[in-house]
């Protein structure tokens, strides 16, 4: 008896061991990082465009925006790096949201193709409504509509093969569920606006 539930509490720290490493390696920032690395690498005609555009838009929409949560963080006007109470979302998005106009800007501003101003102005505008519905509404899962909408953006205008990450999107969920981060709803709820929002605004734009 003693044994089995040595075993069984064992399993569980495993399972949450395996929970918390797959929430740290999908993280937003970290997502986020690599779907705009393979763009601007797909889409820059040079190697010295690529890592100039590179510096730039990883220092507005990475960099500054997790500078200023770590501060945030610090200064206990945040309870954890993932944000998890609805009220403490508004200062930390906006801020990312401000801080991702500049990196846009600086996009137009060194010629960045039409294809990659497009992607990352519809990832633009599903990250306002995504701080809209977060911070004023209901609590929706960053890591999955990071996730899907970066998928569905690099599927639509980098490579199709990206089809195949897809099915990354379930140890996602299970360990968002299982670290009790978020519920089920709020899952599935950033799951359908990802689709929602991305064929809006791809809609809107190409229209």
């Amino acid at each position: 008896m003693v044994e089995t539930k040595a075993l069984e509490r064992s399993k569980a720290l495993d399972l949450h061991l395996l929970a918390r490493y797959i929430s740290i390696i999908t993280t937003p920032a970290i997502v986020g990082s690599l779907m705009l690395f393979d763009t601007l690498h797909r889409f820059s005609p040079s190697t010295e465009i690529f890592l100039e555009t590179l510096a730039i838009v990883f220092f507005f929409s990475i960099f500054l925006p997790v500078f200023f949560t770590l501060y945030l963080l610090k200064k206990e006007r945040i309870g954890n790096f993932h944000i998890q109470e609805r009220r403490e979302r508004t200062v930390p998005f906006s801020f990312a949201l401000v801080s991702s106009t500049g990196s846009l800007l600086a996009i137009k501003y060194l010629g960045a193709s039409p294809e990659m101003t497009k992607m990352l102005l519809i990832f633009y505008l599903m990250s306002l409504g995504f701080v809209a519905i977060t911070s004023w509404r209901y609590k929706i899962s960053g890591h999955m509509f990071i996730f899907c909408s970066s998928i569905f953006l690099l599927i639509s205008f980098v490579d199709m093969r990206y089809v195949y990450l897809l099915p990354l999107a379930v140890p996602i969920a299970w360990s968002r569920v299982y670290l009790r981060e978020h519920t089920r709803g709020e899952i599935l709820g950033a799951i359908g606006y990802s689709i929602i929002s991305f064929f809006t605004f791809m809609l809107l734009i190409n229209n």
